[in-house]
This record gives C-alpha cells, sequence and structure tokens, in this order.
C-alpha cells in the first residue's frame, strides 16, 4: 500500500455520517459563550451564543453551510443591564459576526421613580444603537428587574415599560423581583437570583398582566 492510500484510509468519513449526528456535532461547537465589551462606560455585559467560529467556517463549503445554517436559530446576543447611575451610556461597535443575530435577550434593571436619571431613557438609547447594528433581529426577549418588597409608583412603571414595549421586535417581556442592596459593587449583580414573573406583558392585549407576589412564590 502506499503511502498516500495509507493517508487516504485514515482520514474520518465525516460527511459519510448520519444528518443527525452532524447536527449533533454542530450543535456541540456551536454551545460556546463569546464575551463581548458594548459598552462604552463599562457598564454594560454582554454575551454571544451559538455564533459560528470563523475558523471552522473554513473546513470546506458543506461544512460551512450546515455549520452557518445550524447556527441561525441559535444565533443570540444576551445583554445584562448594569447602569444605575449612570446617563452617559453608549454601544460599542460589535465584534464582525455578531450582526447576523436574530435574537436579542436582555436583562434590565429599572428604578421608576428615580428622580437623577431615567433608566428608561437610558435603555432605550442603548437599545436603539444595539438593534441598529443587528439589522437581520427578528425577535426581543426582555425581563425587568425590580427591586424586591419596595412599592413603585405603578404609572412611572407603566410608563418606563411603555418605552421598552415599543420595541419592533419585541416578543416577550417578564418583571421580576431582585435582591438588589444599595452600595453593593454593580459588577456583582447576578440576575439570575430572583423571583418570578410577578408581572407580564400580555402581546395581545397590549396589557401588564400582574400575578401578584403569591402567583410568583409558586413559579420558584
Amino acid at each position: 500500500m502506499t503511502a498516500a492510500a495509507d493517508e487516504q484510509r485514515n482520514i474520518f468519513d465525516f460527511f459519510g455520517l448520519a444528518q443527525e449526528l452532524r447536527d449533533y456535532i454542530y450543535d456541540h461547537l456551536l454551545s460556546c459563550t463569546k464575551h463581548l465589551k458594548i459598552g462604552l462606560n463599562g457598564r454594560l455585559y454582554a454575551s454571544a451564543h451559538g455564533f459560528p467560529s470563523a475558523n471552522l467556517a473554513l473546513v470546506n463549503r458543506q461544512f460551512r453551510n450546515e455549520y452557518v445554517a445550524r447556527s441561525a436559530p441559535l444565533a443570540r446576543v444576551v445583554v445584562d443591564d448594569h447602569l444605575q447611575g449612570y446617563s452617559d451610556v453608549g454601544v460599542q461597535k460589535l465584534p464582525t459576526g455578531i450582526s447576523v443575530c436574530t435574537q436579542l435577550h436582555l436583562n434590565l434593571y429599572v428604578v421608576p421613580d428615580e428622580p437623577k436619571h431615567s433608566e428608561a431613557d437610558m435603555h432605550a438609547k442603548c437599545i436603539k444603537q444595539l438593534m441598529k447594528q443587528l439589522p437581520r433581529l427578528r425577535s426581543s426577549t426582555v425581563d425587568v428587574h425590580l427591586r424586591t418588597a419596595q412599592a413603585w409608583d405603578k404609572q412611572a412603571l407603566a410608563n418606563d415599560l411603555a418605552k421598552i414595549i415599543a420595541l419592533p421586535t419585541l416578543s416577550t417581556l417578564d418583571l421580576f423581583h431582585i435582591n438588589f442592596v444599595p452600595g453593593e459593587p454593580i459588577a456583582g449583580w447576578d440576575y439570575s437570583q430572583r423571583k418570578g414573573p410577578v408581572m407580564k406583558w400580555v402581546q395581545e392585549t397590549g396589557t401588564i398582566e400582574d400575578f401578584g407576589e403569591q402567583k410568583a412564590e409558586e413559579s420558584q
């Protein structure tokens, strides 16, 4: 057997695998999370999920086509808002390749009656800058977080939410309670430690449904 034939025999026939197995491999390759620096003042934290690797897209044409096609429904950007008390916000240019994203998820912290800085105005400004860089965006989901056990002015909250609901791609908006201690370093905020949803935006009616504390507890 020649060296060339022996080398050919040792090449794994990836495309000889069933499509289901290839898709499983593509999904595994797309499971990595990439952290993005997007906030000009360091108060926005973002991560990209399900985006294809530029290097793997160079394997060959069939691999690239299947790999990229598999990423299309998975690719999303998640943004965590750490803007409390900052009015000079801005969004940097997103890395190459992120513009193909079709899904955006926002974790927002809202202080409806904050007299000095309008949280909703800061959110609206940042979201507008983000969406300009995501021309293929089809769906936006928003989780709004309110400080636990604090009574909010309902009209102020409604006014703030109206600016978020105006997003053209908004599909869901849920409100949660979060334990936030004044003076705690903003970088330490953890949106996974929350209770709810306590309220939800109903797309069909355009109204906010209040679940109340008891139902929120039951959902935990």
